[in-house]
């Protein structure tokens, strides 16, 4: 029986829409500065991780201030600001957006291969990193690109998937001190993005 196909576009490589692994099993991974995405699955306050697409994270987002859940202990401000922000189908609709992060990062990975003429093994990531260069979940932490090495072959190089990301909005800004370099002097988002630009284009 012939192995199966090594590629981007699977969940292993690419899990969502702002992590990637630097191989194709998904080892080595790299969480993108600058950007979050939605997430498929998180913890819970009760029974630990669960898929947004499940039952536990769909009745939790649906009233999480009923009674006898975690949230129902925060303080009455915060439960006033986010009744009503929830409801029916919320998680359901989080997954969705996630599902969508992952497919379109994925997606330009792809795209990034064919352009390139490599096969998806010959495929390399550039990584840039600022302050930190791993997080607490033993990530690498970085602005990523595909490899170039020439700046106009086999045509202008692109932005990082974190600003292409940004771009299509499959995800969002998301800046954690110290890893802002080189965007800490930037008066606006806006301006954040321009210094991205040219941070990875030179």
């Amino acid at each position: 029986m012939a192995p199966p196909e090594r590629s981007w576009a699977s969940d292993a490589a690419v899990p969502d829409g702002d992590t990637a692994g630097t191989q194709l099993d998904g080892t080595g991974s790299v969480r993108f500065l600058g950007v979050d995405a939605p997430e498929k699955s998180f913890e819970q306050p009760v029974g630990g991780a669960q898929g947004l697409d499940g039952a536990p994270w769909d009745l939790f987002l649906t009233n999480p201030f009923a009674p006898g859940l975690p949230a129902s202990a925060l303080e009455p401000p915060l439960v006033e600001h986010l009744t009503g922000r929830g409801g029916v189908g919320a998680a359901a609709n989080h997954h969705r957006h996630a599902v969508a992060a992952g497919d379109a990062l994925k997606n330009l990975i792809q795209s990034d291969i064919a352009e390139l003429g490599q096969s998806p093994d010959q495929f390399q990531f550039f990584l840039a990193f600022s302050y930190e260069v791993f997080d607490g979940f033993g990530r690498f932490l970085a602005f990523v690109n595909r490899n170039q090495p020439n700046a106009t072959v086999p045509g202008p190089r692109p932005a990082s998937y974190n600003e292409r990301t940004l771009a299509i909005g499959r995800t969002l800004p998301y800046f954690i001190w110290p890893n802002v370099n080189p965007f800490r002097e930037a008066p606006t988002a806006y301006a954040a993005g321009t210094c991205l630009r040219g941070y990875n284009r030179n």
